[in-house]
């Protein structure tokens, strides 16, 4: 049996390096990407194809994954990693910088998805990771250009978990909490005098924390690797206590509104004859 194969992208730092070295660990063989395939050159090897790729130019999308089976024949682990933070009031944000957002975070792996799909589907086989935000199940201040797109690309994956069912092929979105992967560093936070106290508070807590999250993004990486491996990887995987938390009370507090407002959500519907 040959050794699967996982594409990786935004490769250079973070989850998405951990997770190639993860995977390279595990036996596979990896295409790593990247927008500058420099920063992958200690990753490169027999086994690991280095490949540049802005994720947002969803036009490469189609050449990487036939880069990556010219290489080694087949993909068959796809995780969408890449992504950039963004700490703006959304009255402060302007569109071109929003569709960029979504460029990157919502139409680049949504692309991906359609490029590697076709030969996912002919082997009856496959899986595919997304790495979602603690964000798309309750946003916070200054952060509406990274969680929305994020929300959005959870919601096109309930829908392609449905579609891709009957292939045989697996897809799973992970909500991680506060890890250190360097993701702050990279998150411009403009200073907003109208949103000092609330969006301003959230950057200066960020900036707090940033260096001590309780999150090793290297566990992370061994345990997506090795659920994925396993065929054991479920739809929604939240990754440190912190997201565990959040989503077990989001859930709860969905449960208490549905419960209280039952009758008047029934009272909408047409009279029962």
């Amino acid at each position: 049996m040959t050794s699967p194969v996982w594409l990786i992208t935004g490769a250079s730092r973070g989850f998405g390096k951990e997770l190639a070295l993860a995977a390279l660990q595990a036996g596979a063989r990896v295409v790593a990407t990247a927008r500058d395939q420099a920063s992958l050159q200690d990753l490169a090897s027999d086994q690991c194809l280095t490949l540049a790729q802005d994720v947002a130019d969803t036009e490469q999308a189609k050449a990487i994954v036939q880069q990556a089976m010219d290489a080694f024949g087949q993909v068959d682990v796809l995780v969408n990693n890449a992504g950039r933070g963004l700490i703006a009031p959304l009255e402060e944000t302007d569109e071109a910088t929003e569709r960029a957002s979504f460029d990157l975070h919502y139409h680049g792996p949504l692309a991906l998805m359609r490029a590697v799909l076709p030969q996912m589907r002919e082997r009856k086989a496959g899986h595919i990771v997304n790495i979602s935000a603690a964000a798309a199940h309750g946003n916070y201040a200054g952060f509406s250009a990274y969680g929305a797109p994020k929300a959005a690309l959870e919601c096109a994956c309930e829908a392609l978990k449905a579609e891709v069912q009957p292939f045989g092929i697996g897809l799973t979105l992970v909500v991680p909490g506060p890890f250190r992967t360097g993701f702050i560093d990279h998150a411009p936070a403009p200073a907003s005098v109208v949103y000092a106290n609330t969006v301003g508070r959230f950057a200066a807590w960020l900036a707090k924390i940033n260096g001590s999250q309780p999150g090793d993004p290297a566990r992370a990486a061994e345990i997506i690797v090795k659920l994925v491996m396993e065929g054991q990887a479920p739809f929604r995987l939240p990754l440190g206590a912190y997201a565990a938390k959040k989503l077990k009370d989001r859930a709860a507090g969905a449960q208490r509104d549905v419960e209280t407002w039952t009758e008047t959500a029934a009272s909408a519907d047409f009279p029962r004859a």
